[in-house]
C-alpha cells in the first residue's frame, strides 16, 4: 500500500514537471540548452521570455568569471544573438547585450552591433551596451565613436535617467585604454560634472589608463587634485602620474589621505601609492606608520608597497620585520616577501612564508605559493613544504604550489644548465684543436 502512494505520488509530481518521470531521461547538453533558450527568447508567454534571457545570461556569467563549459555554443549563437538585440523587448535585449559583453575579446565580432544598441531609446539597455562594450577592452576600438556620443548626450540631458551613463560610459572608454583618445573632448567635459561625483572619477581615470596621450587633459586633472570628493583626489593622482610620470604635486595629496579616518580612502590611497612603485619612495616614513593601521587591508597594501619601491625602502626595514608577527596572516605573508625584496634576507622570508603553506586558509595558502614562486631560487628550501601542497585538498593551492615549483626549478636550473653548455663548447673546441694539430704531425710525418 504504501509502494502503490509512493507510485501515484511520483507519478503526479511528474505530471507537474516537479520531477522527471523516467530516472534514464537524457540529459540536455549545453548546445541543447543554448539553441531553446534561444528560441525561447520569441515565446508569447512573458515569464518564459525572461527566464530565457536570464539563462544565457547567468550562463555565459559563468563562463566568463569561471570558465564554466558553454562559451563555445554561446559563441555559435553568436549571429542568432546579435539578432536578438533588436527584439522588441527591452529587457531581453538587456539581457542579451550582457550576454555578449560577458563573451568577451573572443567574440569581438558583435563590438559593431553593440556599439548600435548604445543608442537604444532604452536608458538601460543603452547602459547595458556600454558595459558590455568596456568588457572587451582594447576590442572595442570600433565602439568608441557612440560611447562618447552617449557620454556626451548624457551630460547634456542631465536627467536621472542617464546618471549612471556618465560614469559607465567613462569607464568604458578607460577599460578601451589609449585606443580611446578621440574621446578626450567628452571626458574633459564628465570631469567638469559637480552634481554627480561618480562621472568625474570614471572620466579622470579613464583619461589615466589613456595615459600619456592624453597630455592636454593635465590642467584640468591637476584641478581635481582638490575635489571635495577624495576619491576624484586619488584618480587624479594616479592619472597625473600615468600621464606624466610626475609625482612631487601627487604623493603629499596621497599621504594626507593615509591619514583620513576613512578606512576606504586609506586603502585607495595607499594602493595607489604602490602602483607607481620605486617613483613613490619619499612616501617609506607614511608607509612604515601605515603598518600599524587599523584596518588589516591598508597594513597589507602598505607593506606590498615597500616591497614594490625595493632596496629604497631600507629605512621601513625595522618596521617590516614587526610585521611578521602581525596578527594578519596575509599581512606576515607579504611582509616577508617585502624583507626579501628590501633586505635581500630571502632565507628567512622563505621560511616564513612556507609555514603559511599550512594554514587554515586555502586564500592564504595559495598566496603562500605564488609568492615562492615569486621570489625563484631562493625558495628552493620551500620545495618539500610545496611539494606537500601538490596534495592539498583545494585545487587552486595545488595549481599553484605546481606553478610555483616549475619556476623554482626552471630558474635554479638555468645557471647549471648555462654552465654544461659552455663546458660542452669548450670541449668540442679543445677536441677540434687538439685533432687539427695531430693530423698537422702528421702530415709532417
Amino acid at each position: 500500500m504504501n509502494g502503490a502512494r509512493i507510485f501515484l505520488l511520483v507519478c503526479a509530481l511528474s505530471g507537474l514537471g516537479m520531477i522527471p518521470l523516467w530516472a534514464g531521461e537524457a540529459k540536455e547538453t549545453k548546445k541543447e540548452e543554448v539553441v531553446r533558450l534561444i528560441s525561447e527568447l520569441d515565446s508569447k508567454d512573458e515569464q518564459t521570455r525572461t527566464g530565457a534571457a536570464v539563462g544565457l545570461s547567468n550562463m555565459a556569467l559563468h563562463v566568463y568569471l569561471e570558465g564554466s563549459p558553454g562559451r563555445q555554443e554561446l559563441e555559435e549563437a553568436i549571429p542568432a544573438l546579435i539578432k536578438a538585440l533588436d527584439h522588441k523587448n527591452p529587457h531581453v535585449r538587456r539581457r542579451v547585450a550582457e550576454t555578449l559583453g560577458y563573451l568577451g575579446s573572443s567574440a569581438k565580432s558583435v563590438v559593431p552591433a553593440l556599439a548600435k544598441s548604445v543608442s537604444d531609446e532604452d536608458s538601460c539597455v543603452a547602459d547595458t551596451a556600454i558595459d558590455a562594450l568596456g568588457l572587451f577592452g582594447p576590442e572595442a576600438a570600433a565602439g568608441v565613436d557612440a560611447i562618447a556620443k552617449a557620454l556626451a548626450k548624457a551630460i547634456d540631458a542631465g536627467k536621472d535617467d542617464y546618471m549612471g551613463i556618465r560614469s559607465s560610459a567613462a569607464t568604458a572608454l578607460g577599460r578601451i585604454g589609449p585606443k580611446a583618445r578621440k574621446a578626450i573632448p567628452e571626458l574633459l567635459k564628465a570631469c567638469c560634472v559637480k552634481e554627480y561625483w561618480q562621472a568625474r572619477y570614471a572620466a579622470i581615470t579613464a583619461l589615466g589608463h589613456i595615459g600619456p596621450g592624453a597630455k592636454e587633459a593635465v590642467p584640468v586633472i591637476r584641478k581635481a587634485l582638490s575635489d571635495q570628493e577624495k576619491l576624484v583626489q586619488i584618480a587624479a593622482a594616479k592619472a597625473l602620474w600615468a600621464i606624466e610620470g610626475a609625482t612631487a604635486e601627487v604623493l603629499p595629496v596621497l599621504k594626507k589621505i593615509l591619514e583620513d579616518e576613512n578606512e576606504s580612502l586609506r586603502e585607495a590611497a595607499v594602493k595607489a601609492i604602490g602602483d607607481m612603485g620605486s617613483d613613490a619612495k619619499e612616501t617609506v616614513p607614511a608607509l612604515s606608520k601605515a603598518l600599524e593601521d587599523k584596518d588589516d587591508d591598508v597594513r597589507r597594501l602598505a607593506v606590498g608597497a615597500l616591497a614594490g619601491i625595493g632596496p629604497e625602502a631600507s629605512s621601513a626595514i625595522p618596521a617590516i620585520r614587526k610585521a611578521m608577527s602581525d596578527s594578519d596572516p596575509r599581512v606576515r605573508l607579504y611582509a616577508a616577501h617585502a624583507l626579501a625584496v628590501v633586505a635581500g634576507e630571502k632565507r628567512d622570508a622563505v621560511e616564513a612564508i612556507a609555514k603559511l603553506l599550512e594554514h587554515k586558509n586555502s586564500g592564504v595558502r595559495c598566496e603562500a605559493a605564488f609568492v615562492l614562486g615569486g621570489l625563484g631560487p631562493p625558495s628552493t628550501q620551500a620545495i618539500p613544504a610545496l611539494k606537500k601542497a601538490l596534495g592539498d585538498e583545494n585545487e587552486a593551492v595545488r595549481v599553484a604550489a605546481s606553478d610555483a615549483l616549475t619556476k623554482i626549478w626552471a630558474t635554479s636550473s638555468l645557471p647549471l644548465i648555462v654552465l654544461g653548455a659552455i663546458v660542452i663548447v669548450v670541449g668540442l673546441v679543445a677536441g677540434l684543436w687538439f685533432w687539427k694539430r695531430r693530423r698537422g704531425r702528421s702530415r709532417t710525418a
